[in-house]
């Protein structure tokens, strides 16, 4: 029903962050729903993934581990235009066991990301094997923090 075409706006930055800009297109009836800069690109990371969710949501996720989303917001002046704006979702950096460990996408169903918990460096599943998924539950990160156990204290300062 939708297709995203992310593309390289210019050069990266000089700490490396990828300048990516996208559209989004109506693909059933050719028509061009928005286009801008891919915000959601943590400093310093690039875009490893985008993708649609099972309810047509635009989804990406940059290698720090930051999945957003694409997120249409009313305009008040009584049209039907929208602002769209990127929205993190979650932040996946807080929950790897190590800093060596990192997730790979698989989808987004019903609020949840689904997704192969990868260990010890390793940058994709092994092919020869059936990889096991997991899955975790989206909720908007308060804040990044700089250490290790940031998800925790994430957690009880909200509780």
């Amino acid at each position: 029903q939708f297709l995203a075409v992310f593309y390289h706006e210019g050069s990266p930055l000089p700490d490396g962050t990828q300048k990516i800009g996208f559209t989004l297109y109506d693909a059933t009836t050719s028509r061009e729903i928005t286009s801008g800069s891919t915000s959601c690109i943590s400093a310093g990371s690039s875009l490893t993934w985008a993708g649609f969710s099972n309810d047509c949501s635009l989804m990406a996720m940059d290698n720090d581990g930051m999945l957003s989303m694409l997120v249409g917001v009313p305009c008040d002046d009584g049209t039907n235009k929208f602002t769209w704006e990127w929205s993190p979702m979650l932040d996946t950096m807080g929950l790897r066991k190590s800093k060596d460990d990192s997730f790979w996408p698989v989808t987004i169903q019903d609020g949840k990301f689904v997704c192969v918990p990868l260990k010890g460096g390793n940058e994709h599943p092994d092919a020869a094997r059936r990889p096991v998924t997991t899955t975790l539950s989206l909720r908007m990160p308060l804040a990044r923090a700089t250490i290790e156990k940031s998800h925790a204290l994430e957690e009880l300062s909200v509780r």
